[in-house]
């Protein structure tokens, strides 16, 4: 097995059997709660592509500290 030299943190951690790896939660993206799920599905309105829509909020993920 070849080892990369650009492997994550959480792929090391993976990889060498560790436990709890830590997993970095500051990527800054948007996500949905069940309860926002839940919410962005009842109010989804079918566009003219085909898709189906939701203006329901988001949370953020915090973005990291300096």
């Amino acid at each position: 097995m070849v080892i990369s030299q650009y492997r994550t943190k959480l792929t090391r951690e993976i990889q060498d059997g560790e436990k709890n790896p830590s997993r970095n939660m500051w990527n800054g993206k948007p996500y949905r709660t069940v309860r926002q799920k839940e919410l962005a599905r009842d109010s989804a309105e079918r566009c003219n592509d085909g898709a189906y829509r939701s203006s329901a909020p988001v949370s953020w993920h915090p973005a990291p500290r300096a």
